[in-house]
């Protein structure tokens, strides 16, 4: 199954490079710079400056790891408010993704929404903070929800942020997708960040380059969090290929997502004005979308391998769906997606409709 996969075309995300091209494309772009050595280094800190330029920010550290930074921004603000209750989406990445690490590691403790807490199929409001039972000292907002592929309204979110900020609760961005959620939202990325005492932004997730991340935020909170850097064992000797490729996909890809934000728009047009396909959200927020496919998981993945082995496609990757007897699979627009034209993509999922 993977071997047939490997040699298809894909619907999301970019496509594979071998680890030779990798390298040989950072030592291109790269030229004769020195490497950092453990977090020094004029090509490092001289990154760090322009990702702390560009967000709006006082200053910014590179780190390896998001969950490295979310965990750590949420610790030294806890410490700072006295307080180690936070409050974020249930279904947020740190709740779903990191084995509990904020509670077991940092002894950080997660606030309930409500008693049953039923929220995996809507953002979180204003309205649910204000009614939280208990003080905390840092609200986390996630753009865009991850699980639910949604975005607030920029009103909504400074809403929030503006709440907060009179209760003296601490804000947290966990911009792993932020560069995505920009066209939506409507406001520079300086303008976004500007909502939050502090900011992690992922490099490799929409801009696709090898690993990393930065946290950006006060220089007192960037100088602690460089503490943690390396009482995590985050404190790598060199991370000049991470920065390299940090850098290079910042000033290539960034200007590429707007396109895949629309491509994403047109793309899920065809999806839902197919009988077996329901788009959510619809529109589309981000170049990220959920499609919920009316058969169960067994036939939906049957239906992808025989369409793959048919035109050599790869279109969806199905998991169970919420809504009972159904599929679904999230789908990410980048490179892949504009390898074609919007009419081919058209008659491809049109096709792929009649194999369900």
């Amino acid at each position: 199954m993977e071997e047939l996969k490997d040699s298809s075309t894909h619907l999301s995300h970019n496509p594979p490079q071998t680890m030779k091209e990798q390298l040989l494309e950072l030592a291109e772009y790269l030229g004769e710079e020195k490497e950092d050595y453990y977090g020094k280094g004029r090509y490092l800190e001289d990154f760090e400056k322009e990702v702390a330029q560009l967000l709006g920010k006082e200053a910014a550290v590179f780190l390896i790891s998001g969950t490295l930074a979310l965990q750590v921004a949420m610790r030294i603000w806890c410490e700072r408010k006295g307080n180690f209750r936070v409050a974020f989406h249930p279904e947020s990445h740190i709740e779903m993704a990191q084995y509990n690490g904020y509670n077991v590691i940092h002894h950080i403790r997660r606030v309930q929404f409500s008693a049953p807490e039923r929220l995996y199929n809507r953002l979180v409001t204003l309205d649910d903070f204000k009614k939280l039972k208990e003080p905390i000292a840092v609200v986390v907002i996630e753009l865009p929800q991850r699980s639910l592929a949604q975005l607030p309204s920029f009103e909504e979110l400074k809403g929030i942020t503006d709440w907060c900020r009179e209760k003296g609760i601490a804000t947290i961005l966990d911009g792993a997708r932020l560069w995505e959620s920009q066209p939506y939202l409507g406001r520079s990325l300086s303008e976004i960040c500007k909502l939050f005492d502090t900011v992690y932004v992922s490099f490799y997730k929409g801009l696709n380059n090898l690993a990393g991340c930065a946290l950006l935020g006060d220089p007192d909170l960037i100088k602690e969090t460089k503490v943690w850097q390396r009482r995590s064992g985050a404190g790598l000797k060199t991370q000049f290929p991470y920065v390299v490729s940090a850098k290079l996909a910042l000033s290539r890809n960034l200007k590429r997502i707007p396109l895949y934000v629309e491509r994403a728009g047109v793309i899920a047009s065809f999806f839902e004005e197919s009988s077996h396909f329901t788009v959510t959200p619809f529109p589309v927020h981000t170049n990220m979308f959920n499609v919920i496919v009316d058969v169960n998981i067994e036939e939906c993945k049957s239906a992808v391998m025989r369409f793959a082995r048919d035109r050599g496609i790869w279109l969806l990757n199905p998991v169970q769906s919420f809504v009972d007897r159904h599929s679904q699979a999230e789908i990410t627009i980048a490179e892949n997606a504009m390898s074609k034209s919007i009419d081919e993509w058209r008659e491809i999922i049109r096709a792929f409709n009649t194999y369900l």
